[in-house]
């Protein structure tokens, strides 16, 4: 067992989560920057935090049996009884579990049901299983999957989550990697708010290095049978290419400019980039990389000097890549400081005298942690049509203080419930302001 690097709860040895204060356990590493080349941009592996899907239960390698299955907002109990699991022999194999499928009919008591697998679902209609996923991720990163389970009529297609959920007695999921991978984190199955039409949801979570695991899932059934289903998830290594003040002109906001051109024209789209900015103030407007998400980190100096941004930043990236924008100010005086058109995270970041902090349009997902919004017409706005292929719904440790309106919810499909634990809410005309009616959950939070 270890502690939790914030909470000081015990964890699971190799945890990468905390599910008592929500806080990531993978610390990041820094590597040595290279020293300056002649006539190139140097590059370096270093790590680079990537927040993804938020853990919403407990981790834990078990499940349940009926009568203490968990709700969805109750915890899942530390040590629950598994259901009847794979032999050993089954976990380390090259080529996965033979046989296994994400999609499967079942037949009990004169019904019949179609049960399948899902990681990306939709949020209408009915699901199409996925046996495999695949996920890019740089070195020192962490993020997670849903794993779904979803249950229909077999005749037509209806809904049968809860006629079926009677039959089963307890369910389990396990993560068995393949030849010699390492094995990924997983919760244990509980129905879950964000995933309204699914029976059951186990989030697992991978870092750089875990290669390809199988998720099974085993059901127990009253009737004594049991069912299994099975879907695998790849992790894909990424190399990371680093720019530091060192290597790269980047003082000016043309500098910067240049520099964002330059990786859009040469660095490969399956290579991570990490740029350490200098503690200067950019003024103007800046466009990040096109192509591409970066990971752009600010500093500070012994003389009060910060990375500061008194223009905006427009984040669109044409390949749905997540951008972090870490340790940054940014101060204004009206307009927006970040617009997202694509995934942007921010950790411990500043705003500051802006129209709107940060504007997520266009199929974009902002998330914060770690950050103070202050005196700004609004701190986030979501506008956004879609969020498919990030999401971001934990809140974690921001301050919203003396802003017009914290958090205006106008458009954010999905059903993922934004939570906002241990945020401060203070002086705000407005704390949240949801015409949209997507789902929220303030209990964590502070108001003042």
């Amino acid at each position: 067992m270890k502690k939790c690097v914030n909470c000081g709860q015990e964890l699971p040895d190799g945890a990468a989560y905390c599910p008592h204060c929500e806080t990531s356990q993978v610390e990041k590493r820094l590597v040595e920057p290279p020293k300056r080349r002649r006539g190139a941009v140097a590059a370096a592996v270093c790590a680079s935090v990537l927040i993804a899907a938020a853990l919403g239960a407990a981790l834990a390698a078990g499940g349940w049996r009926e009568g203490d299955a968990p709700s969805p907002s109750a915890p899942i109990p530390a040590a629950s009884v598994p259901a009847e699991s794979m032999p050993a022999e089954t976990a380390g194999q090259e080529d996965g579990l033979s046989g296994m499928g994400a999609d499967m009919m079942y037949s009990s008591g004169g019904s019949s049901y179609r049960l399948m697998l899902v990681i990306d679902a939709d949020s209408d209609g009915v699901q199409v299983p996925q046996a495999e996923r695949s996920n890019t991720c740089a070195e020192g990163s962490w993020a997670a999957n849903p794993s779904q389970l979803y249950v229909y009529n077999a005749a037509d297609n209806s809904p049968a989550n809860g006629e079926f959920m009677e039959l089963v007695d307890g369910c389990s999921v396990e993560a068995l990697p393949r030849g010699g991978a390492a094995q990924m984190e997983y919760t244990a199955p509980a129905a879950d708010p964000s995933f309204p039409n699914a029976a059951m949801v186990s989030h697992i979570s991978f870092t750089y290095g875990c290669g390809t695991n199988d998720i099974l899932w085993t059901l127990s059934m009253k009737n004594g049978d049991t069912v299994q289903l099975c879907q695998s998830i790849t992790v894909i290594d990424l190399e990371t290419r680093v720019f530091t003040p060192e290597d790269t002109a980047m003082e000016t906001t043309e500098e910067l400019q240049s520099l964002m051109d330059y990786i859009d024209r040469e660095v490969p789209l399956n290579t991570a980039v990490d740029i350490y900015l200098p503690p200067v103030t950019y003024s103007g407007e800046l466009r990040l990389a096109m192509r591409r998400g970066v990971s752009l980190f600010g500093s500070s100096d012994d003389g009060g000097n910060a990375t500061t941004f008194t223009g905006g930043v427009t984040v669109r990236s044409a390949y749905m890549q997540l951008t972090e924008l870490i340790g940054i100010r940014f101060e204004g005086s009206g307009g927006t400081a970040v617009t997202a058109g694509d995934g942007v995270y921010m950790d411990s970041c500043t705003f500051t005298g802006w129209d709107t902090a940060a504007l997520a349009l266009d199929g974009a997902w902002i998330g914060a942690a770690g950050c103070v919004f202050e005196r700004n017409g609004t701190a986030l706005h979501f506008n956004t049509d879609s969020t498919e292929h990030y999401s971001s719904p934990e809140y974690w440790n921001n301050a919203f203080m003396d802003n017009g309106t914290a958090i205006l919810i106008d458009n954010l499909p999905g059903d993922e419930v934004l939570r906002f634990p241990e945020c401060v809410f203070s002086g705000n005309d407005v704390d949240i302001d949801n015409p949209a009616g997507h789902p929220t959950d303030v209990s964590g939070a502070k108001f003042y």
